[in-house]
């Protein structure tokens, strides 16, 4: 039977919103709220290879141990692997949140006694004229370790959030956020603002969305109906509690609520925010044009730019 793995927990200004780059007045599906930039007559813009999203799993040998599991990720079949002690092996699938399915021998006694878990991954995204560089770093940490009575081996998982990671960037990305703190790390690049060709923002990312901007008229920011066709046609639906728990089979996406700055410098009260939580119950966001964080917790980024969580939106995991 498959099994949940218990976690051991181990160890800007940015580009911000820009939130009045449409005026639509119907919701006829994402095209409708994403941002059209049109070039200069005459100028031309570079070709770029479109962003992907990636699940990203990265497995340790710290024993001094030869070790062999199998593991199941995103579509793909069963892959063996041997690790020599020392060694490490990333696996990534394509798309958001996928789960893994792991399987080794737990015990060096005669025979295959199974131990099955179910791996958590990492969202990531590559690609775009970023160049995002892709390190061993990147995955979900689990680790190998020789277990209690010592006559085998089991795998722990490190902590979920990363703070070593691109430690240079990270003063940077918390300048704007006021109850961020140090429980965070950096997933993605910045990608520059809604007039920047490409770039995607916190609604783009809940959507599964890495090469639009997807915003709609500020005017509109603060219509329930606007935002629940809008997460509705991607199957989710709107809860009737604040309900920012973890619910394993389950998607959710925390929308804020704020106020947004219009054409005349007028702030309209409406959604400002949107995060994704992740596949281990944590959360992600992409910071308007910055850089895209993983947080322990929906309140790191509430405060005076985006607001407060105000509405969850969930769907079930196909």
């Amino acid at each position: 039977m498959t099994k949940t793995l218990t976690t051991r927990l181990g160890r800007d200004v940015f580009e911000l919103e820009d939130r009045m780059v449409m005026s639509t007045t119907t919701l006829t599906g994402l095209s409708a709220l994403t941002s059209q930039t049109t070039a200069p007559r005459g100028a031309t813009i570079a070709t770029v290879s479109p962003r992907i999203i990636e699940s990203v799993i990265t497995i340790n040998n710290p024993t001094g141990n030869t070790l062999t599991y199998y593991l199941q990720f995103g579509s793909s079949n069963w892959q063996m692997v041997t690790l020599q002690p020392g060694q490490q092996m990333v696996h990534r699938a394509a798309g958001a949140n996928r789960l893994g399915v792991i399987s080794f021998d737990g015990l060096a006694a005669r025979g295959y006694q199974e131990i099955r878990y179910t791996l958590c991954s990492k969202n990531f995204v590559t690609g775009g004229r970023e160049v995002w560089n892709r390190t061993a770093a990147d995955g979900m940490q689990y680790n190998f370790q020789v277990n209690l009575a010592r006559t085998g081996w089991d795998l722990m998982r490190e902590s979920g959030i990363n703070t070593s990671r691109n430690a240079t960037l990270r003063a940077e990305a918390a300048r704007s956020f006021e109850n961020l703190g140090t429980n965070f790390e950096i997933l993605g690049a910045k990608t520059g603002s809604s007039l920047t060709p490409g770039s995607y923002n916190c609604i783009a990312w809940s959507l599964g969305e890495v090469n639009k901007w997807i915003f709609p008229d500020v005017n509109r920011a603060g219509d329930l109906s606007y935002w629940d066709a809008l997460y509705g046609s991607l199957g989710y639906q709107r809860m009737s509690t604040l309900d920012l728990s973890f619910q394993p089979g389950y998607q959710k996406v925390v929308v804020y609520w704020g106020a947004n700055q219009d054409q005349f410098g007028r702030m309209i009260p409406g959604i400002t925010h949107a995060a994704l939580q992740e596949s281990d119950g944590m959360w992600s966001s992409k910071t308007g044009g910055g850089y895209l964080i993983k947080h322990a917790s929906a309140y790191q980024v509430a405060g005076q730019l985006y607001g407060q969580p105000a509405f969850v939106y969930i769907r079930p995991i196909a």
